[in-house]
């Protein structure tokens, strides 16, 4: 007898973890945890705290991330359905029932909208984050249906949490710092984009999902990614000019990083005969995250 309650009650754990396995790819998890990262990127920019006021604005921008991406996915999960990269995750498989994600989608929105609300003037915060999910899952999901440059209104999309941490750390509304601290965002999301559909080029061919592999030659759809990176690199130098940071020695590496991507970016794109599409879009998230660390991190120096 008890080792058949034994046997079902390990048969019962591994289901409920099959389930929170499904639930957190859902919610693309990790994703949003890079989201919520950039709102403290923000936050710090305008108040190097590290106190409880960033640990709430992490939580609530990650929850409300995680409730955007889960009714991302069920908005996406037919046309998840016919791409080699996405046929397996759960929706698109039918491993997860719709409503979930929609009931998940909800409660992650509700959790996130009352721990923002738990900051100090939070309306300036929450009318951003209420931004960043109108033109998410209103606009931008529904435009790359219908047209290959639905990647610009995603990448305004991107560059807003920052934002958001920056008006909750008390950061005024409008200054050169914050416009160009989302302009590296904005200008990583759209390259970053195109890497993805350049290492799946032959499954956006093959569809009638609007994508530039599928109008443009790829080699100039390489110089165009090129040349986004580049204005990205010029972006991060120009932020170094207007945020001191402390050690004054930082922005060596931050430069120095910078430039290597530029490099780098420029021998995959250009100057190889078989681009490394794959690694080039790590490397490219590898770097934002890197950067965003070492200003976060002069940022509490001063």
């Amino acid at each position: 007898m008890n080792r058949c309650t034994t046997a079902h009650a390990g048969t019962e754990r591994r289901a409920v973890g099959t389930v929170s396995i499904r639930l957190i790819r859902t919610a693309k998890a990790p994703l949003c945890v890079a989201v919520a990262a950039s709102a403290i990127f923000g936050l710090l920019l305008a108040r190097p705290v590290l106190d409880g006021r960033a640990m709430v604005l992490f939580a609530s921008v990650f929850l409300l991330a995680c409730g955007a991406a889960s009714l991302n996915s069920y908005q996406d999960h037919r046309w998840d359905r016919l791409l080699r990269r996405t046929r397996d995750r759960p929706l698109a498989s039918g491993e997860l029932p719709l409503r979930v994600a929609l009931w998940q989608a909800v409660l992650l929105f509700a959790a996130g909208v009352l721990l923002l609300l738990l900051l100090p003037e939070p309306q300036a915060p929450l009318l951003v984050a209420l931004t960043v999910v109108l033109l998410y899952n209103g606009i931008y999901t529904p435009l790359k249906l219908r047209t290959s440059w639905a990647v610009l209104p995603g990448a305004v999309c991107g560059a807003l949490p920052p934002y958001l941490g920056w008006l909750a750390g008390g950061g005024p509304f409008a200054t050169a710092e914050i416009f160009i601290a989302m302009s590296v965002l904005a200008l990583w999301q759209v390259p970053h984009f195109w890497l993805v559909t350049l290492n799946y080029r032959d499954d956006y061919r093959q569809l009638s999902l609007p994508a530039l592999v599928r109008t443009m030659p790829e080699d100039k759809l390489r110089l165009i990614a090129l040349i986004w990176i580049l204005a990205l690199v010029s972006a991060v130098h120009s932020l170094l000019l207007v945020r001191p940071l402390s050690p004054v020695w930082l922005p060596v590496p931050i430069s120095a990083l910078s430039l290597a991507l530029a490099a780098i970016s420029g021998y995959a794109l250009l100057g190889s005969r078989t681009p490394g599409y794959r690694v080039l879009f790590a490397l490219m998230n590898g770097f934002l995250l890197l950067v965003m660390a070492l200003f976060s991190f002069g940022s509490l120096g001063r």
